[in-house]
């Protein structure tokens, strides 16, 4: 799980770099993505 979150977040910083409204959904994306992450994943095993 921690390696799929590191590569989502990386997949969305790339992708947010091109252009305004796109960073915007892509943002959105990363908040819900944080969001199900810290429901999900033990507070001690999120590293």
């Amino acid at each position: 799980m921690l390696r799929l979150h590191e590569d989502l977040q990386d997949w969305l910083r790339e992708h947010a770099g091109q252009g305004a409204a796109r960073a915007t959904v892509l943002g959105t994306l990363l908040l819900q993505a944080e969001n199900v992450w810290s429901e999900t994943v033990p507070a001690g095993r999120r590293g």
